[in-house]
């Protein structure tokens, strides 16, 4: 009967050892948190700025070969070719 509890004392000694291996290890790490963080992490508006929009539709709309146009003329000319 002890022969059998043996095995079963060893595996737990060897467990609780590890336990507490990790247990230290862990506690002694520390995180490091970057004192920059708060200025990092701001919340973003509310409000969407459409003047980069407007002058984006402005070039858009000042191009020679509209986009849809010009995305229509690559389609037929790579079907083509095929």
């Amino acid at each position: 009967m002890q022969k059998d509890i043996l095995p079963v004392l060893i595996l737990l000694i060897i467990v609780v050892i590890a336990w507490i291996g990790v247990s230290v290890y862990s506690g002694s790490q520390t995180l490091d948190i970057n004192p920059n963080a708060s200025s990092l992490t701001k919340s973003i508006k509310a409000s969407f700025d459409l003047t980069g929009f407007n002058d984006f539709k402005t070039r858009v709309s000042a191009l020679p070969v509209s986009p849809t146009s010009f995305t229509a003329l690559n389609t037929t000319t790579t079907s083509t070719s095929n």
